[in-house]
């Protein structure tokens, strides 16, 4: 059964929606009012994750709490506004005799009304991430003083976190150029000297690891060929279970 939303709209717009279904309204209505944040999976190895030292991504995972916080509280400053302009408009259509002024108000108040569908699924997602982000801390620290240490700004920690980050970035250089760019060389030597040797000296010993990683998985999937079907696609199903072609 169509909703009186889906309805109105196809008054409006009456070749809009002829072709969609119940279930096309079900799938365009329920799409409209989920939520959909970043997966935790996402934030915890494509934000947090992608930082090369432990006190730099709990700093970010701060950074991230701190930012959906404020949106939190911006999305409730909008939703009462909202809230009292509809209010407003809604007087005004009380008293308006000009049928047009009163077709208006109805459509800005309609709008408004979009607009706090929209706000409440942004607060579900924010909310969503913010636990995520919790969570992620919690693993590291239980209790409020354990979270001291990564408040409070540490040279030291930014140190090994730039030697980290320059030799991580040289490694993937050497692994897909078979050498490091200049543009990276260039940031290696705005480095102490002593920071030079020990990006340069971690980068090799990174750059060793993955490719010995790839050289392990490259033998696997040599072993897996026998896998293989008359169309060439591996059985990832025999693979994953080691079970040998019949």
């Amino acid at each position: 059964m169509e909703s009186p939303e889906n309805t109105m709209q196809e008054e409006l717009h009456p070749t809009l929606f002829q072709d969609f279904d119940e279930f096309d309204h079900y799938l365009i209505d329920r799409a409209n009012t989920h939520p959909f944040p970043q997966t935790r999976f996402q934030c915890n190895h494509f934000v947090t994750g992608s930082h090369s030292t432990d006190y730099r991504a709990v700093r970010q995972t701060l950074l991230e709490l701190a930012t959906r916080k404020h949106s939190n509280k911006k999305i409730e400053v909008n939703m009462k506004k909202a809230t009292i302009e509809i209010a407003r408009k809604q007087k005004k259509l009380e008293e308006t005799t000009d049928p047009f002024d009163a077709q208006l108000l109805e459509v800005e108040i309609e709008d408004l009304e979009l607009d706090i569908e929209q706000y409440e699924k942004k607060i579900q997602q924010c909310n969503l991430e913010l636990r995520y982000y919790l969570d992620s801390i919690r693993e590291k620290c239980t209790t409020p003083e354990d979270t001291d240490f990564y408040f409070d700004d540490n040279e030291e920690e930014e140190h090994k976190y730039w030697i980290a980050r320059m030799a991580k970035q040289s490694a993937t250089d050497m692994i897909g150029y078979g050498t490091i760019s200049a543009g990276q060389i260039d940031s290696i030597l705005m480095m102490p000297k002593e920071d030079q040797e020990a990006t340069l000296n971690l980068a090799l010993r990174y750059a060793g690891a993955i490719n010995k990683g790839i050289d392990q998985m490259r033998l696997q999937a040599e072993a897996d060929t026998k896998y293989i079907d008359y169309k060439g696609i591996p059985d990832s199903k025999k693979i994953l279970n080691g079970i040998d072609e019949v």
